[in-house]
């Protein structure tokens, strides 16, 4: 397990530029130690920041496939697709479809949690920007 301390600006701002779980970047898990911070507020930051980390998306693909599983089971049972279609055929329509929604709603569910985590490293970059002094004015800021 590769864990990075985060205790300067500096060390955020590399964080934002190169987000975990990006190519090159295999971490898995960060300690805030801002000294501008009081320590709860580290703790937080840490607890949220590797819980976005490790966020696998499976609770947004499963609940897309249960409701991929319970529409298709809906649709094939109120509707005459007539003859052609036989049972075995509806078994592999509706895998098919289960299996399909579940992987967008994974990959659904990971592009939130990326976002979120994107979101929460801008926000410590923008309560440390207060507390940067001005020679660190080539460090990106959260604002484009």
């Amino acid at each position: 397990m590769t864990l990075r301390l985060i205790d300067s600006r500096e060390a955020l701002a590399a964080l934002v530029a190169q987000p975990p779980g990006s190519q090159g970047n295999p971490l898995s898990k960060v300690r805030f130690a801002l000294s501008h911070l009081p320590d709860e507020e580290n703790d937080r930051l840490s607890k949220q920041c590797n819980r976005l980390i490790i966020a696998c998306g499976c609770g947004a693909g499963a609940a897309t496939a249960i409701a991929a599983a319970g529409v298709y089971a809906a649709v094939a049972t109120h509707s005459d697709w007539g003859a052609e279609y036989s049972p075995w055929a509806h078994l592999v329509l509706g895998a098919a479809a289960f299996f399909f929604c579940g992987l967008t709603g994974k990959l659904i569910g990971l592009a939130i949690s990326r976002h979120r985590l994107r979101k929460l490293l801008l926000q410590a970059l923008d309560q440390t920007e207060k507390y940067a002094p001005a020679a660190l004015s080539d460090v990106p800021t959260a604002h484009p």
